[in-house]
């Protein structure tokens, strides 16, 4: 449907007023225990556990003219119109009131304690704990024309226009690139893990620091990692796709920064997945190659005949699944967490699009239905709200265990664990919007 509808969070026998909203360009995020929306007049919606951004109440008469609305674990940011920025959650309470001039995009370290956002004139700010990347003093006077933003765990990675790079944060998450500075030049791209950072130059070779043992150090792959098109990672390794379509990944040998036991099946390689400790590689024929720790999904030989004329895949934090051309979900890893499709395999079919909690799936089918599987507390069971998910158009997760789905009438659905913002009850979850109905 194109244009405005009615929106209404709905649990149980618990609605929200409703709210005109823009079904056809909906825009939810999510940090660990809630959502937040964008409202058709562009002011915001939360619900959730308050501790974690799902009560902006005390701040909604400034959550107004939204252009720009992100997440972290602990809370979220919105960019308005006038370039201002606010912020609420556990870092902020009640909120607090940012104006800068000029922002042109605004990001946030993985481990949630801190934003820092690029001006149009390529300055940068950034707030929130000092010593998880909110206090850049260090490099603050150097922190001009700045073309990028990288966000880490813990730390962030300015990319200058003249190529070169700036860091901060923590030391030892990658906040600290003095070991490798000379060699910071001419970077194309960055990837970050939860321990440090890897940068591509536009040479095709690779440059890490943070953590050696994580992925911030490429000494034993250092000969390998030539003519380098892109960079994935988990939360411990990294992975180079080649331009040969050939990979080279370094870090945690266990957790995905060895693939040794299947390098010759790692050719002709497309894209890159992955969870916190597992690889997916999927190959242009549409097979799968897959490694890392087993009990989070690197192993594969269950189903390895079924992986093949793959279109995507999609993981929690200890499995995977992947949609075929042909609709069809194949799942693979920890049975308890979503790797264990089998009691709804035979719904499984037309399957448009998946979201992900921590440790369940929900697909969302070509007819506008949705089938869960997983950890029934985090999402995985959706038997509550079965008769209201019809005429589905997307679906979202918050990692912490609950899911979203919005109907083609603007109706809000959600489940799973309450306090994550997947219904109705516990003493912190406001479902009801931050401002005042339409």
């Amino acid at each position: 449907k194109i244009g405005t509808s009615k929106l209404t969070a709905t649990y149980g026998d618990i609605s929200s007023d409703p709210m005109d909203v823009y079904v056809n360009n909906i825009d939810i995020v999510s940090s660990l225990r809630a959502f937040a929306a964008i409202k058709s007049d562009r002011s915001i919606m939360t619900w959730g556990t308050a501790m974690y951004g799902g009560y902006s109440v005390e701040i909604a008469d400034q959550l107004i003219n939204v252009k720009t609305l992100i997440a972290n674990q602990f809370g979220f940011a919105a960019l308005r119109d006038d370039n201002t920025i606010l912020s609420w959650g556990t870092l902020w309470d009640a909120g607090q009131y940012f104006y800068y001039q000029n922002i042109k995009e605004i990001v946030t370290t993985k481990d949630g304690w801190a934003f820092a956002a690029l001006t149009l004139d390529g300055k940068v700010v950034s707030w929130g704990h000092n010593a998880h990347g909110g206090d850049p003093s260090a490099v603050y006077d150097q922190l001009v024309d700045v073309e990028k933003i990288y966000p880490g765990s813990s730390a962030f990675v300015a990319e200058k226009k003249d190529g070169t790079v700036l860091t901060w944060g923590h030391p030892q998450f990658g906040g600290d690139s003095s070991k490798v500075k000379d060699k910071l030049n001419n970077v194309k791209d960055i990837a970050a893990n939860s321990f440090g950072f890897a940068a591509l130059k536009n040479d095709g070779t690779v440059v890490a620091w943070g953590d050696p043992e994580f992925g911030g150090d490429t000494t034993s792959v250092n000969a390998q990692l030539n003519s380098v098109k892109a960079l994935y990672f988990n939360n411990v390794s990294f992975a180079a796709l080649k331009n040969d379509g050939t990979v080279v990944t370094w870090g945690d040998a266990y957790r995905g920064g060895d693939s040794s036991k299947v390098q010759n099946k790692l050719t002709d390689v497309k894209q890159i997945y992955s969870n916190p400790y597992a690889y997916v590689a999927l190959k242009n024929d549409g097979s799968a190659v897959v490694w890392g720790l087993k009990l989070n999904g690197g192993d594969s030989s269950e189903v390895q005949s079924k992986l093949n004329y793959l279109k995507t895949v999609y993981s929690t934090h200890a499995a995977f699944a992947a949609i075929d051309n042909n609709g069809k979900v194949i799942t693979w890893g920890d049975p308890y967490l979503g790797g264990d499709s089998s009691l709804v395999a035979e719904e499984l079919v037309n399957v448009d699009k998946i979201a992900s909690t921590v440790t369940a799936f929900a697909a969302l089918k070509k007819d506008g239905t949705v089938v869960t599987w997983g950890d029934a507390e985090f999402g995985g069971d959706s038997s509550k709200v079965t008769n209201e998910l019809y005429d589905i158009i997307d679906i979202f997760g918050s990692y912490d265990g609950a899911f979203a789905a919005v109907r083609k009438d603007g109706v809000l659905i959600t489940w799973g664990k309450p306090e994550a913002g997947g219904g109705a009850t516990g003493s912190d979850l406001f479902i009801y919007p931050a401002t005042n109905a339409d």
